[in-house]
């Protein structure tokens, strides 16, 4: 059963022929207007993915997606922006605020489609591994991957489907140095050719929520990313990292 998309930003007409294509191919495509109304709407009933198309500065729908990743309904809602190619600054502050990708337009309806199944696929699989992945152990890190839970020093993470991916990606072989090549192959489904920037976006907001824990995840020069092998002693302060069980959630 495929998504439902809600569209917001720029007039109708002008995304015409990329609701008729998203509709073709499945898709139950919604459009609805910016601002206070478009994130009382998705807070009541989030879609599967939000797609904004950005104005020419792009500013709008900055603040719209860094609003989403604010409120705690749509904190894991994937959201891809349509932007102008001129809109470097606006693509990067979005990558920075949490979108999952950001569209450079023109694009055809065949790219559109691959990126926006590329992140449903993502989402997917954070959501769920499978049976029998395992519990991942390292340091003061705990991550279930049935459950797409994650535990730091024995407190749940609020991580992004993305994020989240690109960790369980690191922290299934520490020590192992990860290209960022293959890291859009991995954790983001992409063929490995995309661009790398948005791996290191995505790394630096990893490490953000990491906070004292950030060094967990190492940067090789001119080859890419691991997590350190071993890991830094917890905090004697800290709370012992127990199983994933309801009342370790609160």
């Amino acid at each position: 059963m495929f998504e439902r998309i809600l569209v917001a930003g720029g007039e109708a007409g002008e995304l015409q022929p990329v609701l008729e294509g998203l509709r073709a191919h499945g898709y139950q495509v919604e459009m609805a207007v910016e601002g206070q109304r478009l994130l009382e709407r998705l807070s009541a009933h989030p879609p599967g993915l939000l797609l904004l198309n950005a104005s020419p500065r792009g500013m709008e729908a900055v603040a719209i997606c860094g609003a989403v990743r604010r409120m705690a309904a749509t904190r894991e809602l994937p959201v891809a922006i349509l932007a102008g190619s001129h809109a470097f600054l606006e693509r990067a502050t979005a990558l920075e605020l949490g979108a999952d990708d950001v569209l450079v337009k023109p694009l055809s309806l065949r790219e559109l489609l691959l990126r926006i199944r590329a992140i449903l696929r993502r989402r997917g699989a954070a959501e769920t591994e499978g049976p029998g992945s395992g519990l991942i152990r390292h340091g003061p890190l705990a991550i279930e991957p049935e459950s797409a839970q994650v535990l730091l020093d024995g407190r749940q993470l609020s991580l992004t489907a993305t994020e989240y991916r690109l960790l369980i990606a690191l922290a299934r072989h520490p020590g192992r140095v990860f290209s960022r090549r293959q890291l859009l192959a991995s954790a983001w489904g992409q063929p490995g050719h995309g661009p790398h920037r948005t791996v290191d976006t995505h790394v630096r907001r990893l490490r953000a929520k990491l906070g004292p824990h950030q060094t967990l995840v190492e940067t090789v020069r001119g080859l890419g990313y691991r997590l350190r092998r071993e890991p830094e002693a917890a905090s004697p302060h800290a709370p012992e990292c127990g199983g994933l069980h309801p009342a370790s959630r609160r």
